[in-house]
């Protein structure tokens, strides 16, 4: 991988490079981008399975937990596609059982 300061190549495994810059969170970029697959494997398998809506909230939330990992690896780590997919998949779902699931309280009350 490339060191995003100096351009130095630099192994996967290290978190930091001879010129000083720290990857993110200490850890190496191998690391990050397993942390950031984890999520992103299940946002896209809850966006897709939905459980009343929630399911499309932690895809979410997965999805916004990995952009800010991947944002801050300065284009680095890979995911952005899978990133995308659980803000509108989980986006989608929201919109449709939320407002649903809302309704729903304010009829028995």
């Amino acid at each position: 991988m490339k060191c995003p300061k100096c351009q130095m190549i630099v192994p996967d495994s290290t978190a930091s490079c001879g010129c000083g810059y720290q990857f993110p969170n200490g850890e190496s970029l191998h690391e990050l981008q397993i942390r950031v697959d984890h999520l992103l494997r299940r946002g896209i398998l809850f966006s897709i399975v939905w459980l009343a809506g929630f399911g499309s909230l932690y895809a979410f939330v997965n999805g916004l937990r990995a952009r800010k990992i991947i944002k801050g690896s300065n284009g680095l780590l890979k995911g952005n596609f899978r990133v995308w997919w659980c803000f509108v998949m989980g986006g989608v779902g929201m919109l449709v059982w939320f407002p649903l699931f809302i309704v729903g309280i304010f009829n028995n009350l």
